[in-house]
């Protein structure tokens, strides 16, 4: 899954979010600001409800905020990435880009 933000200018890089394997979203088409959070216990405690019947194990738990709310991310990794691509390519379909 990638989340987008789309550089100030027409020429400008854009921040990417990669999440692999992704398990469970739970967050909005678009945000109004971003900020990746550590996972609190209760935000864990959540995550395990949400992808049961297995316990979720606290590091798959992203945390990301946006206009004051919390949004739930269960996935095995993050990478963060500066890009060049336009809004609808992506280095996880274009990798040699």
């Amino acid at each position: 899954m990638v989340i987008r933000s789309l550089g100030p200018e027409e020429e400008s890089p854009n921040l990417d979010l990669h999440f692999r394997g992704v398990e469970f979203v739970r967050a909005p088409a678009v945000f109004r600001g971003l900020s990746v959070v550590a996972a609190t216990e209760a935000d864990v405690a959540e995550a395990e409800i949400l992808v049961a019947p297995r316990e979720c194990d606290p590091s798959m738990v992203w945390v990301l905020e946006s206009a004051g709310a919390r949004h739930l991310v269960v996935a095995e990794s993050l990478h963060v990435a500066e890009t060049e691509f336009p809004m609808m390519s992506t280095a996880l379909i274009h990798p040699s880009g």
